[in-house]
């Protein structure tokens, strides 16, 4: 019988002692001593530390802890944005700013949020760049105006206004031959043309030149053996007639014609000449119905539109100073200089048009400046008076004013790129309050530039022509102002609106200051022309006194008890008055409750904020 026998077992962790470890031989296990230990005469002992597995759990890929714990990849870049609070958006004037918002089935994001002085009010409509309220921002409100008769109203109108897309049209016939039986008699387009060109219209909308339109004329009423430059010439020939019904060319000399179905049938043409290859007919087409759309107050149709013409630009080569001629061969090698300067002419229609859709709408801009060369036209008005001012030569002699001053919609693009781009949104409250500083000092340089340039206002005696440059001085004035008020509502994405932070907060608070009294010059400036405006031009003015009311509104709400409370309040109360005239020339061309949307829209503003000074903030 071995010595191990009858020996009593023990119970121990280990299995090996630890010189049979260390062996790295069996151990038999005995007591006292193992068989290898007391042969050698060692001492069994067992030092060594457990190695105790632990039983991992399950894998569950649906295990709803596990999913909770688990970051997801697709969703890293909104919750990288939503958690720094930076996506702005300056469409409504008053610090309005994109952070990611998903509905209850978690999809991508929709619209920006709209902030003021750090506080979440709404969101802003994709529709018409207008701005309405969240149940969040209504609570706000609410606590600053106190239970009102007419909250419950407000909430109602803003959640149908904002979220209410304008009405859809007829859907469209089919194309077929009739369509040449219903352009405008020839002799109509050419008295148009004629009185097109002899305006400061033309000044200021360039989107046809007459010399070369004349010829697209011929292609429409003659129909040529080539198909598609005959259907783009009817298409431009239709968006021309409904384009000089909007800038308010027709007059008891010229037959009357419908700038809408002339619209809807350029449209209809439009998706057929898209298919071809681009040409300078077709990009006049789209523009035509961008001004059309964007002078109509349908911001959501004119950003689309506008979008199709920045892609037949840059086909056509206009986004660079020189292009070459071989892009125009459809027409003859005569005109291949001329439209070739048409396009890049085009070019700053477009440019400008792009930079006022982002002020009114907030979103990001077509043209990018890194892919344009953005050398000013010899013919522009709105020049620098510097020698050494390069310019790029041209063949139109007829000086051009553009929609906008272009120098100043750089500034716009600047403002965007280092504001509201996706670098912008990365800013720190030190960088925001840095490049606000040095993008007022540039837009101030803008403002000094031109201080040579009278900012004139328009007399109901001076001649059409005269009005319209003046209108359009306006127009570079309340521009003016509106990037003031973005770039200095920048600061209401700053963290230190939350933060004890004294000295940020005189920065951002001076800011806010800035960005209010910007608001005021709007609306005392646009009560000072009230009346002496051509009404086809006043929609297109309308955005300024809508951005104006909400930044002002809000102030209100927000120090109830400033001195200037009171006179902000009389200046809401003059506003109805002021857009009410305008809207009444536009009912055909705008949508219907218009009228009604400004009436409530003041009305409510109104009584809330008189609430809100009646209640001091408490």
């Amino acid at each position: 019988m071995s010595e191990s026998k009858g020996k009593s077992e023990r119970k121990r962790i280990s299995v090996a002692c630890d010189s049979c470890f260390a062996k790295k031989i069996k151990c038999d296990d005995a007591v006292p001593q193992c068989n290898w230990c007391m042969h050698h005469d060692l001492q069994c002992t067992f030092t060594r530390k457990s190695l105790t597995k632990v039983k991992k759990p399950p894998k569950d890929r649906n295990h709803s802890s596990t999913r909770v714990k688990r970051p997801r990849t697709e969703n890293a870049p909104y919750n990288c944005l939503r958690g720094r609070n930076d996506i702005s958006s300056p469409g409504v004037g008053i610090g309005a700013y994109y952070e990611p918002i998903r509905d209850d089935r978690g999809l991508q994001p929709l619209l920006g949020e709209w902030y003021f002085a750090g506080i979440k009010l709404g969101g802003v409509s994709r529709h018409n760049g207008i701005p309405f309220f969240s149940d969040e921002g209504l609570q706000w409100v609410e606590s600053r105006c106190g239970v009102n008769t007419n909250l419950d109203r407000f909430a109602r109108f803003f959640h149908s206004w904002g979220t209410k897309p304008r009405s859809i049209s007829d859907p469209p016939r089919p194309l077929e031959d009739q369509m040449y039986s219903q352009l405008p008699d020839r002799e109509i387009i050419e008295a148009f043309l004629t009185s097109f060109q002899s305006s400061a219209r033309y000044q200021i909308f360039p989107l046809v030149k007459p010399s070369l339109f004349i010829e697209t004329i011929k292609y429409a009423y003659q129909r040529p053996q080539h198909p598609f430059k005959s259907l783009s010439a009817v298409s431009c020939v239709y968006a021309f007639a409904a384009f000089v019904t909007v800038i308010g060319l027709q007059n008891n000399d010229l037959p009357a014609i419908s700038g809408k179905n002339c619209a809807k049938e350029a449209q209809r043409l439009l998706s057929k000449v898209l298919q071809t290859p681009a040409t300078l007919d077709a990009l006049q087409t789209v523009l035509m119905l961008t001004a059309f759309r964007l002078l109509s107050g349908d911001l959501s149709s004119a950003d689309i539109l506008l979008a199709i013409a920045v892609r037949l630009i840059f086909q056509l080569g206009g986004n660079q100073l020189r292009s070459s001629d071989a892009a125009f061969v459809l027409r003859d090698y005569h005109y291949a200089r001329e439209e070739r300067d048409q396009v890049r002419t085009l070019f700053w229609v477009c440019y400008t048009m792009d930079k006022c859709i982002f002020l009114r709408t907030g979103r990001c801009p077509s043209i990018h400046d890194d892919d344009c060369d953005l050398t000013l036209p010899s013919n522009h008005t709105g020049k620098i008076s510097e020698a050494g001012s390069e310019r790029e030569e041209t063949t139109d002699s007829c000086v051009l004013l553009f929609p906008c001053d272009l120098r100043l919609s750089m500034l716009v693009s600047s403002i965007y790129r280092e504001l509201y781009s996706i670098r912008g949104f990365r800013k720190t409250d030190a960088e925001i309050l840095m490049t606000i500083r040095k993008l007022d000092h540039d837009l101030e340089d803008w403002r000094m530039s031109i201080s040579s340039q009278r900012w004139t206002l328009p007399s109901a005696s001076d001649s059409s022509s005269t009005r319209m440059v003046d209108t359009r001085s306006l127009m570079n004035r309340l521009e003016y102002h509106q990037c003031m008020d973005i770039i200095h509502q920048a600061s209401s994405r700053c963290k230190s609106w939350s933060e004890d932070n004294s000295g940020m907060s005189k920065g951002i608070e001076s800011s806010l200051a800035l960005a209010v009294e910007a608001s005021r010059s709007s609306l005392l400036y646009l009560n000072l022309v009230q009346g002496t405006l051509d009404e086809q031009n006043f929609w297109f003015a309308m955005f300024y006194p809508i951005s104006a009311i909400m930044t002002i509104f809000c102030y209100i709400l927000l120090k109830p008890q400033d001195p200037r409370a009171p006179n902000d309040l009389h200046l809401l109360n003059k506003v109805p008055v002021l857009i009410q005239a305008a809207l009444a020339h536009h009912s055909n061309s705008t949508e219907p409750d218009n009228i009604q949307f400004v009436e409530t829209l003041v009305e409510d503003l109104s009584h809330l904020a008189k609430s809100a000074i009646a209640r001091g903030g408490s």
